[in-house]
């Protein structure tokens, strides 16, 4: 999986921009009609271009959907065709009016920030200096008749497009999180099954490119069920936890280790033959010895000899050898037919030809200490917080400089003179308190101080220069914008459009306090604020579900398709409060396998994980209306499912039982909330203990049976 660092590709993005432009243009003529002093014949000239402008967006709009465009969508070349005609248009439309002093003009701020949004950084740095020149030129043949719209326009749109870029980092950052989230297991701290097959798969492209050696060590822990069983899950988890930590010190640099699932360990060895490859599966056995025994197989693969061996193949032979070892038979070089085909593409001369590099290696995993932080439901990082506030801070006091440059002589010029360098280091030293790269916890006195206090010294900044200047249809107001649209990007949509209504209500203030023929600009201003907060909630949510669905990768047991550690978490935490709206209790269902360990020792892994497979398939038909089931170790399953009372919880756990007898025995204990504890560790602990009496009583009763 690419890292989802753009949203090109996604259709409603681009459709929505368009979208919005055409409002924009159409709400740009009805303004264009209330201008006062302007001759009929004028206003209905720069009203029809403005529907021209309208009809063009609402074109790109069709194409965009239209089978032809099939080709195109989603990606940088229809993405440069809307903004080269959208941009050729509205530079029509100024040089035939006010030049940058057009209101409407404003609107391609729209345009510079979708461009920092979407194209990448090669092509969009290109076009904003095309909108620069663009803008340059416009002053150029057609002078605006107030300077500071000028100033305004040409700062406003790099701020616009810095909007666009910083917003599409954050989302990459936030994405590529996920992307790791989704290939490391949080328990052990070494890459989960699906990040360490992904390395696994690279290093063996890399060993066909390189002609050296390249080998597998598969283990799994001696005795851990019982481990579990005698001394409840914590300690189970305990014990795979610190193996996880003694990996990171043995293992060489350059190789790979991850959890398979439930005790079953893999490390994956490049450069490395048999016999070296025995020489570390000691030194392995050795470290975690001081806890616990742990069995293991190998397997080597060498380009050399030309055996074939894929990934598969090469995880069989080490189960293979895995599951002699356990039996005490001969462990070197067990013979399998390796017939299954190869994961990895293939040359003409047999070798594998080179893959994607993986998402996370686990040597950067143990270099970075760790698994990073959950995104949050923002990706309102500090470095994104400081970033902003020195954007705002640094172009505002160019605007603010300029404005004063002209010598007015109002109230408001004399308020600016003086509020200008305290509002400037005001926001870099707002920026300075973000020094965090996490985002703080909504609701915290710092999470509201960054949230509302930029807001206020944007709206009297703005509307500070505005009143000094000629009110609301100065182009400054594109500041606001500006504010309403980088909010939408990087915040939750509750806390967005909390943005727009304050923005709003600031340009409702200047427009109040202004001069009243100044009003004729409303509705196309109107029409912009509504624009900036539609498309960058668009893309908000893309970015957002994007990385849902990539962190859904790393919630799920690949399996058994069923939710693992990580996943019941999240769902758990939600879990009491749907019992409660629906009026019922919230009982937790905690069962293991009975001898899977002996399945696994006598038939192979593999036959382990189709019997897992199975075990989840049938708990899922036995309990449809459960909030969450999921896997949360080798062969034990957690349900989280609504009752009415203990004794429905009792009477679940017989359904279970006789729904996965067919196929297992099982050993099962349930905990009610909150009679048996207020939070879910503590309810399962109730939950294990109960299933160990369970089974306790049941080897009990087995010799009298």
């Amino acid at each position: 999986m690419a890292e989802p660092t753009s949203i090109l590709g996604r259709r409603n993005v681009p459709l929505v921009a368009c979208a919005s432009i055409a409002g924009v243009a159409a709400f740009g003529a009805l303004s264009a009609l209330l201008q006062p002093g302007q001759p009929s014949g004028e206003a209905s000239r720069v009203a029809g271009l403005c529907v021209a402008i309208s009809v063009i967006a609402c074109g790109l709009v069709l194409w965009i959907d239209h089978p032809l465009a099939v080709r195109f969508r989603g990606r940088l070349r229809s993405s440069l065709v809307a903004i080269v005609l959208l941009t050729a248009a509205v530079t029509g439309f100024a040089l035939s009016e006010r030049g940058l002093s057009t209101v409407s003009f404003t609107g391609v701020i729209l345009i510079a920030t979708y461009a920092g949004l979407v194209v990448p950084g090669r092509w969009s740095r290109p076009l904003l200096a095309t909108l620069l020149a663009i803008e340059a030129s416009i002053q150029l043949i057609t002078p605006a008749p107030r300077t500071l719209d000028a100033v305004a326009i040409l700062t406003v749109t790099i701020a616009g497009w810095l909007v666009g870029v910083l917003g599409n980092r954050a989302h990459g950052r936030a994405a590529h999180v996920a992307l790791v989230l989704s290939r490391t297991d949080a328990l052990t701290v070494t890459l989960s099954r699906r990040g360490f097959f992904e390395e696994f798969e690279a290093g063996l492209a890399d060993a066909d490119a390189s002609g050296e050696p390249y080998s597998l060590l598969v283990f799994d822990l001696d005795d851990f069920k019982a481990v579990n069983d005698q001394h409840g899950l914590h300690e189970g988890d305990a014990l795979l936890a610190w193996v996880g930590s003694t990996l990171a010190s043995v293992v060489p640099p350059e190789a790979s280790a991850g959890r398979l699932g439930g005790d079953e360990f893999a490390i994956a060895l490049p450069g490395t033959d048999q016999p070296a490859a025995d020489v570390i599966a000691v030194r392995v056995a050795s470290a975690v010895a001081e806890r616990t025994g742990i069995s293991i197989g190998c397997a080597t693969y060498d380009p050399a000899q030309a055996t074939g061996h894929d990934a598969d193949d090469l995880v069989r032979i080490a189960d293979a050898e895995l599951s002699a070892v356990k039996r005490g038979l001969d462990v070197h070089h067990p013979v399998l037919d390796t017939t299954s085909r190869r994961t990895a593409a293939t040359t003409r001369d047999g070798r594998r030809s080179a893959l994607p590099p993986p998402i996370v290696r686990y040597a950067d995993l143990v270099a970075t200490g760790g698994i990073p932080v959950e995104p949050s439901a923002g990706v309102q990082f500090g470095w994104l917080v400081r970033a902003s506030c020195l954007v705002a801070g640094i172009f505002g006091g160019v605007i603010g400089a300029v404005q004063l440059a002209q010598g007015g002589d109002t109230i408001y010029d004399q308020v600016l003179q003086f509020t200008l360098v305290p509002w400037v280091f005001a926001l870099v030293g707002l920026g300075l308190l973000a020094s965090s790269d996490r985002q703080d916890a909504p609701g915290t006195p710092r999470s509201l101080l960054v949230y509302w206090l930029p807001n206020a010294l944007l709206g009297t900044g703005v509307g500070g220069v505005l009143l000094a200047g000629h009110g609301i249809d100065g182009a400054v107001v594109s500041g606001l914008y500006v504010k309403v649209m980088f909010d939408a990007f990087v915040l939750p949509r509750g806390r967005a459009f909390g943005t727009l209504l304050v923005m709003v209500a600031w340009w409702a203030g200047i427009a109040a306090l202004g001069p009243a023929d100044a009003l004729w600009a409303a509705p196309v201003q109107l029409s912009i604020f509504l624009a900036s907060f539609a498309v960058a909630t668009t893309a908000n949510h893309a970015y957002a579900e994007a990385t849902r669905q990539t962190l859904a990768f790393g919630r799920t047991d690949p399996l058994t398709g069923l939710l693992n550690r990580t996943g019941l978490e999240a769902a758990m935490r939600d879990a009491p409060r749907r019992a409660q709206e629906a009026d019922r209790l919230l009982a937790i269902l905690l069962f293991d396998l009975d001898d899977l360990g002996a399945v696994n020792d006598t038939h192979g892994h593999a036959a382990g994980d189709a019997l897992l497979t199975a075990v989840a398939g049938a708990t899922i038909l036995a309990l449809p209306t459960a909030y969450a089931i999921g896997r949360i170790g080798g062969d034990e399953f957690l349900v989280a499912v609504p009752v009415t009372s203990a004794a429905a919880a009792r009477a679940l756990e017989d359904v279970v039982s006789a729904a996965l007898h067919p196929i297992i025995g099982i050993s099962i204990g349930s905990a009610v909330m909150p009679a048996d504890g207020h939070d879910i560790a503590t309810l399962m602990g109730v939950a294990d203990r109960r299933s160990y009496e369970r089974k306790a009583a049941a080897s009990a009763e087995s010799p009298s049976a």
